[in-house]
């Protein structure tokens, strides 16, 4: 009894094993690609060879069990016979998901590129309508993405392009392809002509990089952050999923390798070399064994060749960080500007392992991570550039300047000075003394730093005489620091419009205004930041400058008639408000005067601005 009772329960413990097997099959990877298979066949069979050719790439892509199969199905569906009675929009849109394959499954493509060639070069453009023109340009784009080394198509490309845009230049592929040359070529107006009219339709195409990079080179960020965020974020997902797929296929077949290495399924002549070596070679031997592999594998040089096209959104993601950085660097609101900032840190690592060892990459992620608080990391991604660079003198002063504009100020001066220190180029050693001019402290070090500058230059001509003039000022010598003054703001009127220009010519003013008590002297100063906050209502400096100049404009309006400031040679402030008023009353009057003045509006605004814009 027992024994049956046993063998009864192996037997059903046998048919639910073999129940769960059955299971298993049907959720299996195996099962869902047959069942594709036969979902192929069925599209085929039915005429939908665009649909067919779709699921069999998926198939063949994905599922190596079923990868022979798909294979060959798809080489007899692509007949020659096949593909000459399809339309020219078929055709390209068969072509464009040929081109998607890693690995091509026909054994010799040459035919079927032929077949499209002649369908290309026998078309007529210039009767063609615009439909036929468009499939035609399809065809073109495809084929050339099918076989670069093969004829030339540019003209028969140039042509079809043409003859598109003039029918419709509102046409996004055609538009696109129009403006490649005047972009290359450095022609930035005749790209806008082209592409500024359908802005609105380029989304995430080449147009939108083209534009959006113009319009950065022009210093309008607004216009163009929402393009390249649209170009970069798209093909920044599209390059990290080729880089997990190479990574992951890599790893798979190193792991693949060795394991067939130590079942001992290798060549006998890899044991016989291999047992011949050191512990130290042998490493070495196999790993060359593996990289061997790996550089004859179809689909792991496939995914690799995948990774190097997908790659070319590196440098641009590499602007478009820095837009960010620079839009989070203009933001007030706290909360917005950190999130920029975050998203601009997302943005530089998605990069690392291509751009990760680059200049540029450091300088500006290190700079992200000041701004956010974090600026150990930063230091610690400006020292690794040093140290690439063996602390060159123009990684010194790249690294000095950006600490500068960071608040970083004795440390920017040591690295400028150490760079001055070590050059033997004088341009380099002009560059860093104009620099040092900045960080002086005293008068006496401005002028010797900028007399040690490029004297040729006019920024340095204008910053030494101001600089000179004011060190005339401080000895008592009032007359030649007037004069010098004067010059300097001469030279300035010469330079073309520009936030530093007004800024820098408003100081000199101001330096003026304290040796001749002018008002005029100084409203003119004053008038020349408000100028420089107009061209750049981002910057902090600018905004902290033009806020100071316009609350003195504002105390010179409010209380000029009580005070002859120019007999006294000073200039109003809050901390003597107090001395011009005798009672409540006037003190009401002469407040309400101040509050209301537009100008002292405007500072308050600045001040708020410079505030939450400082890092």
């Amino acid at each position: 009894m027992s024994t049956l009772r046993n063998l009864v329960v192996v037997g059903g413990i046998a048919a639910l094993a073999a129940g769960y097997s059955g299971y298993q099959y049907l959720q299996s990877d195996a099962y869902a690609y047959g069942q594709m298979l036969k979902q192929a066949e069925s599209a085929r069979d039915t005429g939908d060879l665009v649909g067919a050719l779709t699921i069999y790439k998926e198939v063949y892509s994905a599922s190596e069990s079923h990868r022979a199969d798909a294979g060959a199905a798809i080489r007899t569906m692509l007949s020659i016979g096949t593909l000459g009675d399809l339309s020219a929009p078929e055709l390209a849109e068969t072509l464009d998901i040929l081109s998607d394959f890693d690995v091509m499954p026909l054994g010799n493509p040459d035919p079927i590129y032929s077949l499209v060639r002649q369908r290309i070069t026998a078309a007529d453009v210039s009767v063609n309508d615009v439909a036929d023109n468009i499939a035609v340009h399809k065809l073109v784009h495809a084929l050339e993405d099918l076989d670069p080394e093969g004829d030339d198509l540019s003209d028969m490309h140039q042509q079809v392009v043409e003859a598109i845009y003039a029918s419709d230049p509102t046409n996004l592929d055609a538009a696109v392809d129009m403006a490649v040359a005047p972009f290359e070529s450095g022609d930035a107006e005749a790209v806008k002509a082209i592409l500024e009219p359908i802005r609105s339709t380029l989304v995430d195409s080449e147009g939108a990089r083209m534009l959006g990079q113009i319009y950065l080179s022009e210093g309008r960020t607004s216009d163009a952050y929402p393009l390249l965020s649209n170009y970069t974020k798209v093909r920044l997902a599209i390059f990290k999923e080729a880089e997990t797929k190479i990574i992951t296929l890599q790893d798979e077949i190193w792991e693949r390798e060795i394991e067939a290495l130590s079942r001992g399924e290798g060549p006998q002549s890899f044991y016989d070399e291999y047992n011949s070596l050191s512990p130290e070679e042998q490493q070495v031997f196999v790993d060359n064994y593996v990289v061997q592999k790996l550089e004859n594998d179809a689909w792991y040089n496939a995914a690799l060749e995948e990774y190097r096209s997908t790659a070319a959104i590196v440098p641009v993601a590499l602007d478009f960080g820095v837009l960010q950085l620079r839009n989070a660097e203009s933001m007030t609101d706290e909360a917005a500007r950190n999130a920029e900032l975050n998203a601009a840190e997302e943005t530089f690592l998605s990069i690392q392992n291509v751009a990760g060892d680059s200049d540029d990459y450091k300088l500006y992620l290190g700079q992200v991570y000041f701004w956010l608080g974090r600026q150990d990391e930063g230091q610690a991604l400006f020292d690794d550039l040093l140290r690439a660079n063996q602390r060159s003198p123009m990684a010194l002063l790249s690294v000095g300047g950006t600490l500068r504009t960071l608040g970083k100020v004795q440390l920017a001066e040591e690295l400028c000075e150490e760079a001055y220190n070590s050059s033997d180029d004088n341009a380099l050693k002009s560059d860093a003394a104009y620099l040092l001019s900045l960080l002086s402290t005293t008068t006496e070090d401005r002028v010797l730093w900028l007399e040690r500058s490029d004297t040729t230059l006019p920024y340095v001509q204008i910053s030494l005489k101001e600089a000179q003039g004011h060190l005339a000022a401080q000895k008592g010598q009032t007359q030649e620091a007037i004069t010098l003054y004067r010059g300097a703001i001469d030279l300035s009127d010469a330079l073309p419009a520009s936030p530093s220009t007004y800024n820098n010519t408003a100081l000199i003013h101001f330096g003026l205004h304290n040796l001749t008590g002018e008002k005029s002297d100084y409203a003119q100063g004053a008038d020349l930041m408000s100028k420089a906050v107009e061209l750049s209502p981002d910057d902090g400096i600018v905004l902290s400058n033009a806020a100071t100049a316009l609350i003195t404009k504002s105390l010179y309006d409010t209380i000029e008639s009580r005070v002859d400031f120019k007999t006294l040679r000073q200039t109003p402030t809050i901390h003597t408000f107090g001395y011009f008023y005798e009672n409540e009353d006037e003190k009401s009057v002469l407040r309400d005067k101040l509050a209301a003045n537009p100008d002292l509006q405007k500072a308050i605004d600045y001040y708020e601005r410079a505030i939450l814009l400082s890092p």
